[in-house]
C-alpha cells in the first residue's frame, strides 16, 4: 500500500542523510523510479522533507525536540512533557495499580488506569497533559502493566494529595468499577454532552451501525459528529470525502451493500477516517498543553508522520471503493 511506500521512503531519508533521486531507487528497489518521485513530491509539499541541490533531508524541525534532554519515549508519539508531569503520572501509575491490585488481584487494563488517571486529574485539578485520542482521553504517557513505577521521583509530586486522591480512588472503585474497558469508555462519553464527548459517542453509534448494517443511522450520525469535531486544518478534506462515502454507501443497491469487500472497505475508511480525527483531538490538546505551560516546541513531528501515512492509506483505500462500485455496478447491470 502507499501508506507503507511512503513510510520506506521517510526511513530511507532519515537514516540516509544526504541521498538523491539515485540512491533513493536504487536502495527501494521494490518501488519504481515514478511512484518514488510522486511520493517525493507530496512529501515536499507536505514540510516533511526539503531538497538541496538535488539531496533529500528531512525538515529539520522533525528532529527538533530529540535533542532536548528532558525528551521522554514513553509518551504517545514521542512528544515532550514537562519532567514534573511526568514523574506525577508515575506516581498516579504505581498508586492506582497498588490498589487496583489490592481489590481484585490483578493489575488494571491500560484503559482502566487511563480511565482513572482522567478522573483523578480532574477531580484534584492535577492540570496533567491528558489528551483525547482514539478511544477517549487519556495521558500523554503510555502505561505499561509491566514496567515498575515506583521510582518516580517523590520531590516533584508534593501538589498530590494522597488523602484525597485515596478518597476518589475509593469511591471510583466501589462505585463505576469493576467495570470492563469497554463499559468505562462508554462511561466517559456519556458523562456530559460537551463537544468533545459528542463526537465520541456517535463514533461509538456508527461501529455499532456498521456492524448492523444500519447506513441510513451512519449518515445521520456522520452529519451530527461532523458538526462537533473539533476544529483542524483538514487540508486534504478527510472529513469531507468520508461523509461523501458514507452518503454513497447509504444509496447503493442492497446487493451491492452486502458486499463483503465493499463493507470492508468502508470499515476500513472509517477506521481511518476516525484515527485522522483522534490524532489531530491529541495534537490540540498537546498544543493548548505547551501553551498553558511556555514549552516552547514548533512541531510535533511524530503526529505529522502518521497523519501523512494515514492520508496516503485513506487515498488507496477510496480509490478501491469507488473503483469496485463502478466494477460491481456494471457486473450487476
Amino acid at each position: 500500500m502507499i501508506r507503507n511506500k511512503t513510510n520506506l521512503i521517510l526511513n530511507y531519508i532519515r537514516y540516509h542523510p544526504k541521498c538523491d533521486i539515485t540512491n533513493i531507487v536504487s536502495g527501494i528497489k521494490d518501488i519504481s523510479k515514478p511512484t518514488i518521485m510522486k511520493i517525493l513530491f507530496s512529501l515536499l509539499n507536505d514540510n516533511l522533507i526539503i531538497v538541496e541541490d538535488g539531496f533529500y533531508f528531512l525538515d529539520p524541525s522533525l528532529s527538533e525536540i530529540k535533542s532536548n534532554n528532558d525528551f521522554y519515549s514513553d509518551t504517545y508519539f514521542d512528544v515532550y512533557i514537562k519532567k514534573e508531569h511526568k514523574e506525577m503520572i508515575y506516581y498516579l501509575f504505581d498508586y492506582i495499580s497498588k490498589i487496583w491490585m489490592d481489590i481484585y488481584d490483578e493489575l488494571p487494563t491500560k484503559t482502566q488506569m487511563y480511565k482513572l488517571m482522567s478522573k483523578i486529574n480532574t477531580k484534584l485539578n492535577l492540570g496533567l497533559p491528558m489528551v483525547w485520542y482514539k478511544f477517549g482521553q487519556i495521558p500523554l504517557v503510555v502505561f505499561d502493566c509491566d514496567k515498575d513505577y515506583s521510582n518516580y521521583d517523590p520531590k516533584l509530586i508534593n501538589n498530590i494529595d494522597s488523602n484525597k486522591c485515596s478518597n476518589i480512588m475509593k469511591n471510583i472503585v466501589y462505585g463505576d468499577c469493576k467495570l470492563s474497558s469497554g463499559k468505562m469508555r462508554y462511561v466517559q462519553y456519556y458523562a456530559y454532552n460537551d463537544n468533545i464527548q459528542v463526537v465520541y459517542q456517535k463514533k461509538l453509534e456508527i461501529e455499532k451501525y456498521l456492524l448492523e448494517s444500519k447506513f441510513d443511522l451512519i449518515t445521520k450520525n456522520m452529519s451530527l459528529l461532523v458538526n462537533y469535531i473539533p476544529y483542524f486544518r483538514d487540508k486534504d478534506r478527510i472529513i469531507e470525502r468520508f461523509n461523501d462515502v458514507a452518503h454513497n454507501y447509504n444509496d447503493l443497491d442492497p446487493i451491492l451493500q452486502n458486499s463483503y469487500y465493499l463493507r470492508t472497505l468502508y470499515s476500513k475508511l472509517f477506521s481511518v477516517f476516525w484515527d485522522v480525527v483522534a490524532t489531530n483531538n491529541l495534537k490540540s490538546d498537546v498544543w493548548k498543553y505547551y501553551e498553558k505551560y511556555n514549552v516552547n516546541v514548533n512541531r510535533i513531528s511524530n503526529c505529522d508522520f502518521d497523519l501523512k501515512k494515514l492520508k496516503e492509506e485513506f487515498n488507496y483505500l477510496e480509490e478501491e471503493f469507488y473503483v469496485k462500485v463502478i466494477s460491481y455496478s456494471k457486473n450487476n447491470n
